[in-house]
């Protein structure tokens, strides 16, 4: 049977998912020889599920994402002996359950058919499985005992007041909707109303009963030599209270930041498959990861907007920033073209700097105010507009160059999404570009205060 031609992202993930589901078959074939499943078996089982469920989620295969991650927290606990041994014949069901499952997603993928099938049978199963850990549907049973999982809570979707489908690129965090200046435009909000943005703004995390000891544990060591120096009338024990406040700081690290390296593997696996695919020469650099000394952190519930966001931008780059070997080298440049994004801690502001660079075409200003008086978003005649001017355009909502249905994209298509996506993330982003020599994309990313 043929198959049918998907795009070249799919493809990729057609293949690595193919790979990994089937190294999974020969672990769980491997453990039903020797009659048990040992913890290092579970820990490689878990790796390759990871890598599933990571990459359907980049691509919105929302059915094989959740599939992949609630099995993946169930690994986790065998493999992390959160629980009991897991009992031989229903986990065997489970995995061999999941190993059907993904094998039929892949087979429709390559097959033109509409994937995200019905999971629940296998959801089911392994809500059954007997972990002692509240979050499968299970009440404590197995040791170890009273185990809990909390959730705390986001404002809810309708929220209007809070998130705005009206919002332009610089609104929401940086400009105030309620205050409008003479020409009409919003005001931009001070520093005080900035931080208070910051401070209200409401997420939602889950935690475990482990970290919530954790944090309580230090909390009522913290009280009680508060208690004591009070007692005594004097300011002792300047060490301990350190440690405590460093163990504090260290916890909340954990529960609420992660390091860069989910979104520059995620950003190396977009520029891959588009330069294998279009044919083009680019060295891709990410800097500013390598010393572990100076590691960099950001929000967990960051990570996948800027995520989807550097897609964007490498799509961008790759299919109509750079140009081809050839016609790089009738342009006097080398004939690889360099694609660089380098993650740095701020020194304008309390938080991270993502910069983005291609050395390619870079931006056409004609055919950018061409395209905006086609649809009609000019407000002044063209010849008033300076460069600075033209570089807005492109954030205008559903502004594109784009002309035929196969680009990845068009110079200038998909701004206005990433500038949406770092906005929801309290972020903001500066277009920089020169035609014939390359773009820059600056974004700017302030920590909430919690992380501060």
């Amino acid at each position: 049977m043929g198959v049918a031609k998907k795009e070249p992202i799919i493809e990729m993930f057609v293949t690595e998912a193919g790979d990994s589901i089937s190294a999974f078959d020969k672990y769980r074939l491997s453990a039903e020889q020797a009659g048990d499943f040992g913890r290092e078996l579970i820990a490689e089982l878990a790796k390759l599920v990871r890598i599933i469920r990571r990459d359907a989620s980049m691509l919105l295969f929302d059915g094989i994402a959740q599939v992949s991650g609630t099995l993946e927290k169930l690994l986790d606990c065998y493999r992390d002996v959160r629980a009991e041994k897991p009992e031989f014949e229903p986990f065997n069901e489970v995995l061999t359950a999941y190993s059907e499952f993904i094998h039929n997603e892949l087979y429709k993928l390559t097959h033109n058919e509409k994937v995200n099938g019905d999971n629940s049978e296998i959801m089911e199963l392994i809500s059954q499985m007997d972990t002692g850990v509240v979050g499968f549907n299970k009440l404590p049973t197995a040791a170890p005992a009273e185990r809990k999982q909390y959730y705390i809570p986001s404002r809810p979707e309708s929220d209007a007041a809070l998130v705005s489908p009206k919002r332009g690129v610089f609104d929401g965090l940086l400009m105030d909707e309620n205050k409008k200046s003479e020409d009409g435009l919003n005001k931009p909000k001070t520093p005080a109303e900035i931080l208070s943005s910051l401070k209200n703004r409401l997420i939602s995390f889950d935690i475990t009963d482990d970290k919530m000891e954790e944090i309580r544990k230090l909390s009522v060591r913290l009280e009680h030599i508060m208690d004591e120096l009070k007692a005594a009338g004097k300011a002792a024990e300047l060490d301990e209270i350190d440690h405590l406040a460093q163990g504090i700081k260290a916890w909340v690290m954990d529960a609420r930041m992660m390091d860069f390296s989910s979104v520059a593997s995620k950003a190396k696996l977009a520029a891959k498959d588009l330069l294998k695919h279009t044919g083009k020469k680019a060295e891709f650099e990410i800097i500013g990861l390598e010393d572990e000394e100076t590691a960099l952190y950001i929000e967990k519930y960051k990570t996948g907007n800027l995520s989807k966001a550097l897609t964007h931008l490498i799509r961008n780059a790759v299919d109509h920033g750079i140009e081809t070997p050839i016609a790089r080298v009738k342009k006097g440049k080398e004939e690889e073209g360099h694609i660089r994004v380098e993650f740095m801690k701020s020194d304008k502001f309390k938080g991270i700097e993502i910069h983005f660079s291609d050395d390619g075409a870079g931006i056409n200003p004609d055919k950018i105010l061409k395209a905006a008086e086609m649809k009609g978003i000019l407000l002044n005649p063209k010849e008033t507009y300076s460069m600075e001017d033209i570089l807005k355009i492109p954030f205008m909502a559903g502004f594109t160059t784009r002309k035929t249905i196969g680009d990845y994209s068009g110079r200038g298509v998909g701004l206005d999404q990433v500038a949406h996506l770092i906005e929801e993330i309290n972020g903001r982003v500066i277009l920089k570009s020169e035609e014939g020599k390359g773009t820059e994309v600056d974004i700017e990313l302030p920590f909430d205060h919690i992380s501060e």
